[in-house]
């Protein structure tokens, strides 16, 4: 990859030259336009593709599609592009060859791959249209570019008898990392077939169970390729099954190694994948623990979304939630993000973000959250229902007719003994 954005951008830097210059002459006395720059096409590799995608196999044309060639460039190169098919011919991937055996084993083959499974698209292609991802097998001709995700972690590095991490700190032995954790490491990191980048989530997170966190799975399963596959079945995978698994997984790695959080934040930086788990109602809550653990700022939390999905964790997550061994109340999550959206922009938005909440009915849970709890997210909650209050002033009579006062004397008592910042005497006041 390397080498190729180095040849980009010596053709881009070339280009732009020429262009230069061109446009230079032209603005004087008029010029030629330049001609297209030479781009050669990638030679025929020397052995199949390792990923195993179907049990069928394709064909995929060296050429260009005649008629996007047509649209993009004109009419006069579509000789010129007919040509360079003749020349080069088809370029046959075969699909599901024999020694896929040798690579998964017997448990993938037990697994329920099927013909149909589609292709895996990562992060790098998410924005491109299904249609556009669609090959027609035994077509010489292709309708549209055929896009992959790219996946840092090699698989031959891990298929090898001898297994190094990144600090090559340990070695796969028979007594150390089994060969099924070794294939769903492989799988997971360089397949593009979600099924079974699925069935690689299930063989870690039951090794993970089983092995009681040993320190040669935690270590395998911490690299940052390992990590970064795991986030693109999060926002691939539509099985509710699959999404626990991943989530548990992460984070236990979280809580375990801050590392790991600033992996994931700087993958998802506007967090899009937990705004979609946190829209699934069997796994919101769940998605809101994880969420927790990364301890997002304001700033990520862009999408007009946040406030309702907030809203609706602090409505139902009064219950402490289990993922592997990490325990947390996901109300207590939504108060950490309802502080966000509420204090961590500009004034304009921070008072919009509490408007929301007023207008959403949120005054009822946070008013719960003041009588019950901890005397910290107590007091978070007063905070954020005082924000509610310079927003919205219609809100007092609501507030004034509902909230218990005998919860407010209590925290302000309280916050007298501990030097807290006085949030429920200003929501008395």
């Amino acid at each position: 990859m390397r080498t190729l954005s180095k040849v980009y951008g010596k053709k881009v830097d070339t280009g732009t030259a020429l262009f230069a210059l061109y446009y230079k002459q032209w603005l004087k006395v008029g010029a030629n336009e330049p001609p297209l720059p030479v781009v050669p096409l990638p030679s025929r590799p020397s052995r199949g593709s390792s990923r195993k995608m179907s049990s069928d196999s394709f064909v995929l044309s060296s050429s260009t599609n005649k008629n996007l060639y047509k649209e993009v460039f004109g009419p006069k190169l579509e000789l010129k592009s007919t040509a360079l098919a003749d020349q080069n011919g088809l370029l046959t991937i075969k699909c599901g060859s024999g020694n896929d055996e040798n690579l998964y084993g017997d448990d993938y083959n037990r697994s329920s791959l099927q013909k149909q499974d589609s292709i895996f698209l990562g992060k790098s292609s998410r924005s491109i249209d299904n249609s556009y991802a669609e090959l027609k097998p035994g077509s010489q001709r292709l309708d549209y570019f055929q896009c992959f995700s790219c996946r840092s972690m090699q698989a031959e590095s891990l298929t090898n008898s001898n297994y190094t991490s990144c600090n090559g700190s340990f070695r796969n032995e028979a007594t150390s990392l089994s060969s099924e954790f070794v294939r769903a490491i492989t799988t997971i990191c360089s397949s593009d077939v979600l099924s079974e980048c699925e069935f690689a989530i299930r063989v870690i997170a039951k090794a993970w169970l089983n092995s009681h966190v040993d320190p040669l799975i935690e270590e395998a399963v911490s690299q940052s390729s390992v990590v970064e596959a795991i986030l693109e079945i999060l926002f691939a995978s539509s099985i509710d099954e699959i999404l626990e698994l991943a989530i548990s997984v992460l984070a236990e790695l979280v809580w375990r190694n801050d590392a790991i959080r600033q992996i994931i934040l700087s993958w998802d930086p506007q967090l899009d994948i937990f705004v979609r788990l946190l829209r699934r109602t069997g796994l919101f809550l769940k998605a809101a623990v994880l969420l927790y653990l990364l301890k997002p700022q304001a700033k990520q939390m862009l999408s007009p979304e946040w406030v309702s999905l907030v809203l609706r964790v602090l409505e139902f997550g009064d219950k402490v939630l289990t993922l592997f061994t990490v325990q947390c109340c996901p109300q207590e999550a939504a108060i950490y993000f309802m502080d966000q959206l509420l204090t961590g922009f500009d004034e304009d938005k921070n008072l919009e973000n509490a408007r929301q909440v007023v207008s959403l009915g949120g005054l009822t849970f946070l008013m719960k959250r003041i009588e019950e709890g901890e005397i910290h997210q107590r007091n978070k909650a007063a905070l954020i229902v005082y924000s509610c209050i310079h927003a919205e002033g219609s809100c007092r009579s609501f507030l004034s007719d509902n909230i218990k006062k005998s919860s407010l004397l209590e925290l302000i008592i309280l916050d007298n003994s501990k030097s807290c910042s006085g949030c429920a005497f200003a929501v008395l006041a």
